[in-house]
């Protein structure tokens, strides 16, 4: 690929004295100047190729470039990825010689590595830590000679950042070439489960191989800024960061404070291009709703989302994780006018399918009809499963509707699990098909390929019916009156049950109480959800014998939902444990 070292690869803003400051980019040219000088710095302190580097790092500008460093060096990369990862368990299973902080978490951090020492279980002497985006004051405040001594006391030295840069202004050291097969980053995840820690490990080919697939589908829309709204230690972080030193005419504005300062982001930078989650399409989509109910025009409510929350500028959106209702998918294109992209994967693939829509008349959950780059299988959920192909006759002619779990195989699945050869073997199989656990339709006269659900979400009741909790669940947030929802049941009832978190903006234009108008509440939601079921054309075997409502959104800080937005089933329902009876 041809580079422009003049353009202005990545940016963020700095967040000081409770002010956020105007965008800082880094030209390319600089980015990989400065990754040259630290990965010299880490050679020089004794980080070798195939060293593992644990890092605990919030969005900052540095991120990026002192990723490309290790990169380019050939070390691997862990990223503590957000959510319930239990930080000593994730030390332990993958033993990393670095660590890399941002100040937020060295003392917390500090309590982690006490314990591993006390135990005798402490692997990594030397911390690297970025600094703080509000200046060097805060900086000091962070690291004081007390935590200095502290780390002192458990044999770890602490190098700032500009050390690093410093000493790799000194020396040079000659750069290996490396082998693709090399592992270049391992994601420490626990999923939408929380339960069982997984490390997930990815090669260099990997990262590349989605970055040219990556590249593909996006080459007609010219040169342009993205705006990143995103984690650092989600596999999709791993590429970005890689892709945006590699990859001409691709500028990447990250989000500076977090989801809280990402609205006023998009009207500072107004990009053209932007990555969402689906939770941020479905926040805009109740605003816009709302503006309606508040008495503003279809046009004018548009214009307002267009040009007060997203900028005034954007032309391209990519959505990850195909968890989005056709109805707010078809306002994206039809509405706002957008080129859509929905992109479908896991962390073991990064991504699987990325199809580009320009018109709404695609199914609900359409993933693609057009692979590229991947094969696929689809296999019975189940042994003898009479309904896993079923033929259908029209105009003479004969098609097939095959539906089961979607197997992928592409350069840029995973590698395998660090260390855990019998999880890899469940999911990789000896012809090197990633299972996904996915349940897809593939309708063999359109090609289309439909998400139906996760095989873990799939509700099996005492009366045999199979429930697809995810597409129930979809089909219900397309509703602007709920905001978050999760259906329940198991194999010893035949009772369904839904709990569903209300649009309080929304009451609040017909209640005024919503303890003492609880019940005419109540029958507002049988109402709407009445009206998902007749729009979806759900059968009688999906009714909900009993519906919990909250008023409370559930939150990332509570683990009741991922940083991406997907509900934590099990602790959702461990939360309503007491009511689903």
């Amino acid at each position: 690929m041809k580079l422009n070292p003049d353009f202005e690869a990545i940016g963020t803003r700095k967040y000081i004295n409770g002010e956020f400051k105007e965008y800082n980019y880094i030209k390319m040219s600089d980015c990989f100047s400065l990754a040259e000088k630290i990965g010299n710095g880490l050679a020089n302190i004794g980080l070798k190729e195939n060293d593992i580097v644990l890092e605990l790092m919030n969005q900052r500008i540095e991120v990026p470039i002192i990723n490309m460093a290790l990169w380019r060096q050939g070390a691997i990369i862990a990223p503590k990825s957000q959510g319930n990862v239990n930080i000593a368990e994730c030390m332990l299973q993958i033993e990393p010689k670095l660590l890399i902080l941002t100040p937020e978490y060295i003392k917390s951090f500090y309590e982690v590595c006490k314990q591993l020492y006390s135990e005798k279980k402490l692997k990594a002497k030397q911390i690297i830590l970025l600094p703080y985006p509000n200046g060097p004051e805060q900086d000091k405040e962070a690291l004081n000679d007390e935590i200095i001594n502290d780390y002192k006391k458990l044999e770890i030295i602490i190098y700032k950042y500009n050390e690093i840069i410093n000493l790799g202004e000194k020396t040079s050291y000659e750069r290996k070439q490396i082998n693709p097969e090399n592992i270049a980053f391992i994601i420490n995840s626990s999923g939408t489960s929380q339960t069982n820690l997984k490390s997930i490990c990815l090669s260099h080919k990997n990262v590349i191989a989605t970055s040219v697939i990556n590249s593909v589908y996006i080459k007609n829309f010219g040169e342009y800024k993205i705006l990143m709204h995103s984690t650092f230690g989600h596999a999709s972080d791993c590429l970005d960061n890689a892709w945006a030193m590699i990859s001409p005419n691709y500028g990447l504005g990250f989000v500076s404070n977090g989801q809280y300062s990402y609205f006023d982001d998009l009207k500072l930078l107004r990009p053209n291009a932007n990555y969402v989650i689906p939770l941020t399409l479905k926040k805009l989509y109740d605003e816009y709703n709302l503006k309606l109910k508040e008495g503003m025009t279809k046009e004018k409510a548009i214009e307002y989302i267009l040009n007060e929350k997203l900028g005034g500028n954007m032309k391209y959106v990519n959505c990850f994780g195909c968890g989005l209702s056709k109805e707010i998918t078809d306002w994206c294109i039809d509405d706002l006018k957008f080129k859509f992209a929905n992109y479908f994967g896991a962390t073991e693939v990064i991504f699987i399918f990325s199809e580009i829509l320009e018109n709404s008349n695609k199914p609900s959950n359409y993933i693609s009809n057009k692979p590229q780059y991947v094969e696929i299988r689809i296999k019975a959920i189940e042994k003898n499963d009479q309904s896993f192909i079923s033929e259908f006759n029209e105009e003479n002619k004969t098609y097939k509707i095959i539906r089961g779990e979607l197997l992928v195989k592409s350069e840029n699945v995973m590698k395998g699990y660090y260390k855990n050869k019998e999880l890899t073997e469940k999911v990789l199989d000896k012809d090197n098909y990633y299972h996904t656990s996915d349940i897809v339709e593939y309708n063999t006269k359109t090609n289309d390929i439909v998400l139906i659900d996760r095989l873990s979400n799939l509700i099996v009741l005492s009366n045999a019916a199979k429930i697809p909790a995810s597409s129930l669940e979809n089909s219900i947030l397309s509703n602007p009156l709920f905001k978050q929802s999760l259906v329940y049941g198991n194999e010893n009832d035949i009772k369904l049950f839904c709990i569903v978190v209300l649009n309080k903006d929304l009451l609040k234009k017909d209640f005024n109480n919503f303890e003492k108008e609880y019940e005419k509440i109540y029958e507002k939601v049988l109402k709407e959800m009445d009206n998902v079921y007749r729009e979806n054309k759900f059968p009688s075997l999906w009714r909900f014998n009993k519906i919990i409502i909250e008023f409370k959104e559930w939150t990332v800080e509570e683990g009741l939902i991922t940083i991406s937005g997907k509900v934590v089933r099990k602790a959702v329902i461990e939360k309503y444990k007491n009511k689903l009876i």
